[in-house]
């Protein structure tokens, strides 16, 4: 049964109506009559409309906030090439397009550069490329073994060569792919300088000089060079902080210790230590913070960062790299997780590659003190 409205309360409904509120009020209780005076009235609609604004979605906030709209539309092509990098593999024709395109010009550089100088032939030009070659070919064989994507071997005119991939190794596995690039270099350099006391002939000089120098500069423990790679790769992660100080100290130390042994490279390799400042710094930072975040603790999903924890890792390094650059943020999260991520060798696997890496560079030594002197 319908009952109307008292007389008192018709004024007050007209009031209400002509006001705006009844309909607010009618959504409130549209069983009971408009008995209320008007300010309640106006506390109902401030109340609604309060509620109307919660339940405003973000994506409002987004559409108004150019800053907002920006930041998203970073994230989501972050999003996008964090997963290309993770799950695309480059095809055959990609790789022989950057390997040849980046070889004809390291060749044209060179010859150029043999023209200039004159002190360098087309045989020493041919012989660099091929340490290069079997340089690099150690690092890509060992890293597709260990299940590397998007692996492109690469030479850079008047630099040398590189090998670029991705992959969630173990800090042993990282370590045996950086060892296997100068080691089988330095072996065949001792086998073309056998070749040379038996021969004499002065390819095989050259040949055993290039492989165990560039190689065993190489090894060198200077970061971004394989040999810092592997010693920083292996010192406990609470030296993260000195790890920079040492680089420094040993960047003076081949500086002057090149003014005493008169080889010319290890300024080379000095100048390397002191450019590769920066970037350890920054790579150990990024690492160190994915580290001590909760996403460090997330759980590798087949070799991948966990969906769960991806946008986080965005933002993290977003902030810390302060870049916006999507493939530039992708790809620092990926090593920045990756490093933080990896498992540490086991005390006999560190030692095992530490004897490796140290009888390599002290056979080095003894080998080219007994191949100076028996050549004279």
């Amino acid at each position: 049964m319908q009952t109307e409205p008292s007389p008192v309360s018709r004024p007050v409904r007209r009031l209400a109506t002509e006001s705006g509120a009844a309909p607010l009020i009618s959504r409130l209780n549209p069983s009971v009559p408009i008995l209320l005076p008007r300010v309640l009235s106006d506390e109902a609609q401030l109340d609604v409309a309060a509620q109307t604004d919660v339940a405003q979605p973000v994506e409002a906030e987004v559409q108004t906030n150019p800053t907002a709209q920006a930041d998203a539309e970073i994230r989501e092509q972050t999003l996008a090439a964090l997963a290309k990098l993770q799950t695309q593999s480059i095809d055959w024709k990609a790789q022989l397009r950057v390997f040849g395109l980046s070889l004809a010009a390291f060749v044209i550089v060179g010859w150029l550069l043999t023209l200039a100088l004159k002190s360098y032939t087309s045989i020493t030009l041919l012989s660099i490329l091929l340490v290069l070659v079997i340089h690099e070919a150690g690092h890509y064989l060992a890293m597709r073994h260990y299940g590397y994507r998007n692996l492109k071997m690469f030479f850079i005119p008047l630099f040398g060569a590189a090998v670029s991939g991705y992959g969630h190794g173990s800090v042993f596995q990282e370590s045996v792919i950086y060892l296997l690039g100068p080691l089988p270099g330095i072996l065949i350099g001792y086998g073309c300088g056998l070749i040379f006391l038996q021969t004499r002939l002065d390819l095989w000089r050259e040949l055993a000089e290039l492989f165990v120098i560039i190689n065993a500069l190489n090894l060198m423990p200077v970061y971004p060079l394989d040999g810092g790679r592997f010693v920083f790769g292996l010192l406990p992660r609470r030296t993260y902080r000195l790890q920079w100080l040492l680089q420094g100290l040993i960047a003076a130390g081949l500086f002057a210790l090149t003014f005493v042994v008169r080889i010319n490279q290890l300024s080379t390799v000095s100048g390397i230590a002191l450019g590769g400042l920066w970037h350890l710094a920054r790579a150990n930072n990024l690492a160190n913070r994915v580290r001590t975040s909760p996403i460090g603790q997330a759980a590798s999903d087949n070799g991948q960062i966990p969906a769960a924890v991806t946008t986080e890792l965005i933002d993290l390094i977003r902030d810390e790299a302060q870049s916006d650059k999507p493939r530039t943020i992708a790809q620092y999260a990926y090593h920045a997780w990756a490093q933080a991520t990896a498992k540490r060798p086991t005390p006999r696997e560190t030692f095992s590659l530490t004897a490796l890496y140290v009888l390599t560079l002290a056979s080095v030594v003894v080998v080219q003190a007994v191949y100076t002197v028996s050549i004279h």
